[in-house]
């Protein structure tokens, strides 16, 4: 990926993108969230889950999800692979999880793991994120893989 669509993806280099509660809040009224296993690092459990893991006291992708039942994941897009990969792990194990990541149809991990899940739903508008100005130049995707036991 060119280092100008780097940055255009990541909001000049910032990583942090804290859901808007607005979303988060119709999600939550459906899923009953009770982890979010990547909370934002300059605002820690923004989104007021029962539990949350701030990297890098509690590594996300090292912990175990699977007795929390329901799980909301808004992951660093540039690790959307192994966001994924864990969710779909961990569903596996006994949790709907639901992933928040860009519409990115033509990589590997859309491929590997989006395609494979239960439902993929596209937000019908541009996302603003807090503390972002501007509506992220990507469509956003809740991609959703439900408890398999």
């Amino acid at each position: 990926m060119s280092s100008v669509l780097a940055k255009l993806l990541s909001h000049n280099g910032n990583q942090d993108r804290r859901t808007p509660k607005e979303l988060f809040d119709e999600l939550n009224n459906e899923f009953n969230f009770q982890l979010d296993p990547c909370t934002s690092t300059s605002k820690p459990n923004n989104l007021g889950t029962p539990h949350f893991f701030k990297y890098p006291e509690q590594d996300g992708l090292q912990e175990d999800w699977s007795k929390y039942k329901s799980v909301f994941v808004n992951p660093p897009f540039r690790d959307a692979y192994k966001w994924l990969k864990k969710a779909k792990e961990e569903s596996e194990k006994g949790c709907t999880v639901v992933v928040l990541l860009p519409s990115k149809t033509e990589t590997k991990w859309w491929h590997e793991f989006a395609l494979k899940a239960d439902e993929i739903r596209f937000v019908q508008r541009r996302v603003t994120f807090e503390g972002h100005k501007d509506p992220f130049i990507i469509g956003i995707a809740l991609i959703i893989f439900k408890e398999q036991q």
